[in-house]
């Protein structure tokens, strides 16, 4: 069995093709019918969890540029979230 690829500009020219040739009537009413039928997500971000132990180093690259360092020391646990 061959699977053909589609690249993701066939597959929007031929959506977008399949709503040209749509009446400006037809066209509002699919427009009204997608609106009902999908549903807007909320903005979406990357989180991410590390966990550290007494001992434990971590470092990253903050959101100006520069290397940023989290100790733990002791007798601890702890958890770093961040989110982009």
């Amino acid at each position: 069995m061959f699977l053909r690829h589609r690249s993701a500009k066939s597959v929007k020219s031929s959506a977008s093709s399949l709503l040209s040739r749509l009446t400006p009537r037809r066209r509002s009413k699919v427009a009204r019918a997608a609106n009902y039928a999908v549903e807007t997500l909320e903005n979406r971000c990357l989180l991410t969890s590390i966990t550290l132990h007494g001992g434990d180093n971590f470092t990253f690259i903050n959101e100006d540029g520069n290397f940023q360092s989290v100790k733990a020391f002791g007798n601890i646990t702890a958890q770093v979230i961040g989110a982009k």
